[in-house]
């Protein structure tokens, strides 16, 4: 637990990687920071990790492989990338998206009654 977002920044900036190895999770605002911090996402098909560029691995596989699945991303020299999905990803770019959803499905909908 972090007392300031700066205590939360300053550890994120020492990671090399951000491993999430959940069976279960809402939307992982951990992972979140740790995409806006551009650190390499590890994780398990969990939360929000599709909204975000990363490593899927599956937990449900045996320890050994999954440490060995682990090292060969670590070593692959996957390091942390230059922009993060917040920066490129705009309200603007979010609203017309949502806007285009919502005139497709207004588009030969039924009438709610």
């Amino acid at each position: 637990r972090f007392s300031t977002e700066e205590e939360k920044l300053a550890q994120y900036r020492e990671a090399a990687y951000f491993l999430c190895l959940s069976l279960s999770e809402g939307f992982c605002y951990s992972m979140a920071d740790a995409e806006a911090a551009c650190l390499p996402i590890i994780s398990t098909n969990v939360g929000c990790f599709s909204e975000f560029p990363g490593f899927l691995i599956s937990v449900r596989q045996n320890v050994h492989l999954l440490g060995k699945m682990i090292r060969s991303i670590v070593l692959g020299g996957f390091g942390r990338r230059t922009r993060s999905f917040y920066e490129t990803y705009t309200f603007s770019e979010w609203r017309h998206r949502w806007h285009a959803v919502v005139d497709q499905a207004q588009q030969g909908a039924p009438a709610l009654k």
